[in-house]
């Protein structure tokens, strides 16, 4: 019997048996702090301190009749960063005019969505580092001045060169990588960091989700089904949401969640198929960053993903000369090697790369 699970399962649940079960409740299970927040934040769990400066910031602005200062939230992909700056817009009591930063965006594009808010508007630039240099440097222009020159438009006998001209807005950017930003254009707005959910948060999350559903999703379900996601908010509503749909009873438990995890492939501690893909080929001897993407057979965005998790396990270190297994890294290696060859049984998670593929 082991006292602690490595991994998304790790959560002071109690002993846990070889097999990944709970056993009994050694620790009592962790609740939020209630809260008083404003009508605006419904919905979002935690980020008490980050929703606290927002209500500020917003207090401000109302008695000097100003838009917000730019703001750039700054946090782990799918941590809720797109959702707050929505609850912005409904804070200041303005629309928001939403713009998905990715690399097809072009500059004329770009102008002709920010041209066309209204004065003291919300615009958030969500993955804001996507933008290409052309576009970055007209946002810099906007964000001091509010205007900047169009590309040259062929007119009827010569080139027309017009300014741009857009209302004063409050700029809500997102980004999960800041050093792909110019650093002129980091440094002229207020950096927000979204904090790392806890547990209870998680288990809050996934507990708000199966209620939308007309579900109830008891704590203990909710914390197993919570830890398997690597904190990742939009991870665990994924989760809870098919949850709701594949079960028929109104009442989810640890039994149900545990039946759902095995039918998807994934383990009690959250491991998938390409978890254990990775590990295995990183090995005891450890891989460089090339070779490891090009051995998947993954995409390399998919390998960030899923190599991310396992570094926010503390499974997997980053090095110069690349990447190698932690001995906490090992031990699971071991484990998932041993379930592999495991028949697929009522309590046991399979690794079998049909599950977790759908992941």
């Amino acid at each position: 019997m082991r006292e602690i699970v490595i991994g998304g399962g790790d959560l002071g649940l109690g002993p846990v048996s070889e097999q990944g079960e709970v056993i009994g409740s050694a620790l009592p299970l962790p609740t939020s702090p209630p809260r008083m927040t404003h009508p605006a934040f419904e919905g979002i769990v935690g980020q008490v301190r980050l929703l606290e400066r927002l209500e500020r910031l917003a207090e401000g602005c109302a008695e000097q009749g100003t838009p917000l200062p730019p703001i750039l939230l700054m946090g782990a992909s799918g941590g809720g960063k797109t959702q707050i700056g929505h609850s912005i817009g409904r804070l200041v009591g303005a629309r928001t005019c939403y713009t998905n930063c990715n690399r097809s965006l072009k500059l004329e594009g770009l102008l002709d969505i920010l041209e066309s808010a209204g004065p003291l508007d919300v615009a958030i630039l969500d993955e804001v580092d996507k933008l290409g240099n052309d576009c970055q440097v007209a946002l810099l222009s906007i964000v001091e001045g509010r205007q900047v020159r169009r590309p040259p438009s062929r007119g009827r006998h010569h080139l027309v060169d017009t300014v741009a001209t857009v209302p004063p807005l409050s700029f809500v950017a997102t980004t999960t990588r800041p050093g792909k930003m110019m650093p002129d254009l980091y440094n002229r707005f207020l950096v927000l960091d979204v904090d790392p959910y806890s547990a209870s948060e998680m288990a809050e999350i996934a507990t708000q989700v199966a209620e939308s559903h007309g579900k109830t999703l008891e704590l203990e379900g909710a914390m197993l089904l919570a830890g398997t996601c690597f904190g990742t908010p939009r991870e665990v509503a994924k989760r809870t949401r098919e949850l709701c749909l594949v079960e028929r009873g109104f009442s989810l438990g640890r039994a149900e969640v545990r039946e759902y995890l095995s039918s998807r492939g994934i383990h009690a501690d959250g491991w998938v198929s390409f978890h254990h893909r990775i590990l295995r080929l990183i090995g005891r001897e450890g891989v460089s960053q090339a070779r490891l993407e090009s051995l998947t057979g993954l995409d390399k965005e998919v390998v960030k993903v899923y190599e991310s998790q396992l570094v926010h396990a503390g499974l997997v270190a980053i090095e110069r000369r690349g990447r190698s297994l932690t001995p906490a890294g090992i031990l699971v290696l071991n484990e998932l090697d041993g379930i592999q060859t495991q028949d697929s049984g009522d309590t046991t998670p399979t690794m079998d790369g049909s599950s977790a593929a759908a992941e």
